[in-house]
């Protein structure tokens, strides 16, 4: 998805806090790191 979370979640089918809930439930860090965004 390119790191866009808006449209991560939009394919997902759920709403973006609900994005941000399920991957704190996970463990998944989703804040960004102030990087060039491409994930390095």
């Amino acid at each position: 998805m390119g790191g866009n979370r808006s449209r991560a979640a939009e394919a997902l089918g759920v709403d973006r806090r609900t994005l941000y809930r399920m991957a704190d439930r996970f463990g998944i860090d989703l804040k960004d790191e102030g990087g060039t965004g491409d994930g390095s």
